[in-house]
């Protein structure tokens, strides 16, 4: 069950980062097919149903607790709000899934992770071992990032 205060920490993240929270494939679908608005030959392969259809059939059934699509930033943002729970493997699979989908189309994906107090958290979603994904806060991601450039070298 949602509680109140999940509620109200979504009513004020849609408030404040102009979000929504519903219908996040048929708006990121129309703003990718806008975004080439200069290359008909584009638009007639991809137009807004088959873009739809992609990100369902890659991402799987996820609903975010808002999002917000950029289309003169190229980014989709979603919030997650974790007043009573973290977010499950399930999920985080599927974010993995979204981050990995919009990167493909040429666009970025930010993660926010909201307490119960409305703090928001900007965090990387990464693969993990056995196609399990991880949710980590900015710190660790630029952690992590540094020591695979390590191996790199």
């Amino acid at each position: 069950m949602i509680s109140a205060t999940h509620n109200n920490i979504v009513n004020d993240i849609c408030r404040r980062h102009s979000a929504s929270t519903r219908g996040w494939y048929k708006s990121m679908a129309r703003a990718l097919y806008d975004a080439n608005a200069d290359c008909p030959a584009w638009q007639s392969n991809f137009p807004p149903d088959f873009i739809r259809g992609c990100f369902r059939d890659v991402c799987g059934h996820i609903l975010p607790d808002a999002y917000r699509v950029s289309l003169q930033d190229k980014e989709l943002c979603f919030w997650e709000v974790e007043v009573t729970h973290h977010v499950k493997n399930d999920k985080a699979n599927k974010l993995a899934r979204v981050a990995i989908e919009t990167a493909e189309w040429g666009w970025a994906f930010r993660l926010f992770l909201a307490d119960r107090y409305g703090r928001e958290n900007e965090v990387h979603v990464v693969d993990g071992i056995n196609r399990q994904a991880r949710i980590l806060s900015m710190a660790d991601y630029k952690e992590l990032m540094a020591e695979r450039m390590k191996k790199c070298k």
